[in-house]
Parts: structure tokens; C-alpha cells; sequence
């Protein structure tokens, strides 16, 4: 999606990628939309949002806080903090998938997100309550992404009127799931095994 300050609605919004990975993403669309046409088959493009939640394996702000922590660090390196995001928790995602394949088969797109937005500040702030640690945040020139939307927040009114599905966790309990998650990039492969 676009910058935009509102809710991002999968039929309405302006679809305006601006960085290689969201490019993948509408050029897959684009991809399956022409294929379905071609074999005259159904589907369903689930637009995911933020996703966080135990054995998170990329560099994304919440993993990176805590990996940074687990070290000891109180000072901790990061990029832009005043950016807002639609956080959704992996099980709420897991429960979302499984409603989306009960649909009946047709040709759409939704999102699957938790209808919030919050701040990276915000992040930290439930980092430091469940933590106990009291840390300071030095931003770092280097871990600014060169492009970065300043506000996302998905719509969940499609999906929710096709399957009644709505998020059960909150910003809190799944950022406790990942402080609570032992994974460093050391240990990933045990873990996974």
C-alpha cells in the first residue's frame, strides 16, 4: 500500500510500493491474478501485516531489542522509532489462515492485520514493562531504512465479515511472547530442528 494516514482497505486503498519488497508482493498478485485468469481458478491474496511473535528469525525491531538486551546491552542501536505499524500477533495470523481457507473459493484479496497501529516508542515502552529493564534508545544512521512509511494500519472489516475473525491478542501478550523466546541467530537452527 501507499502512504496513507487512514485504515488500508484491500479494495479502495492506492496500491504504490515504494521499495523492492513490496514490489515482489504486487508483482505476485499480478502473477497469480493473471494465472488464475488464464486456468480459470479461484484464489484468495492474504495481505499480512506486521507479524511478530516467538522464533522470529529477521532483523525486525522487536527481535532486534531483545536480542540486544539478552547481550546486555542498555544502550541499544536502532533505526527510525517514530514510525507506526499494524502489529499482529502469529497466532492471531495462524487462527486467520485457517478462517481465509474456509472461505468459499472466489477470486479476492484480504488483510490479514490487527486493525491498530502503533509506534516503534510504543514497542519499547512494553519492552521495558515486561522486561524490567531500564534502557536508552541511541539511533544509528546505519539502521535507518532509506525509505520508510511513516503510517500503516490495515482494515480488518473485510475479513472480518467474511469469517468473523478478529484478533484475540494484544500488543502486550505477544510482546511478552518474544521477550519471552529464547532465538538468537546462533541457536536458530537447534531451535528449528
Amino acid at each position: 500500500y501507499g502512504a496513507s494516514e487512514l485504515a488500508l482497505t484491500e479494495d479502495n486503498s492506492t496500491l504504490f510500493p515504494f521499495v523492492i519488497y513490496g514490489l515482489t508482493k504486487l508483482h505476485g498478485e499480478a502473477i497469480t491474478k493473471l494465472k488464475a485468469k488464464e486456468r480459470k481458478i479461484d484464489y484468495t491474496i492474504i495481505r499480512l501485516f506486521n507479524v511478530i511473535g516467538p522464533y522470529e528469525s529477521n532483523g525486525h525491531i522487536l527481535p532486534e531489542i531483545c536480542f540486544q538486551l539478552r547481550n546486555g546491552s542498555k544502550k541499544l542501536l536502532l533505526g527510525n522509532t517514530t514510525s507506526f505499524r499494524d502489529f499482529i500477533g502469529v497466532k492471531d495470523v495462524s487462527v486467520g489462515i485457517a478462517k481465509i481457507i474456509d472461505i468459499p473459493q472466489t477470486q479476492q484479496t484480504v488483510n490479514l492485520c490487527s486493525g491498530l497501529s502503533y509506534s516503534m516508542d510504543n514497542i519499547i515502552d512494553e519492552v521495558k514493562k515486561i522486561s524490567g529493564i531500564d534502557f536508552m534508545i541511541e539511533r544509528d544512521p546505519s539502521r535507518q531504512r532509506k525509505s520508510d512509511n511513516p503510517f500503516i494500519k490495515g482494515s480488518i472489516a473485510k475479513l472480518q465479515k467474511l469469517t468473523q475473525w478478529q484478533p484475540k491478542t494484544n500488543l502486550s501478550e505477544n510482546v511478552k511472547s518474544v521477550w519471552e523466546d529464547k532465538w538468537t541467530p546462533e541457536n536458530w537452527q537447534y531451535v528449528v530442528k
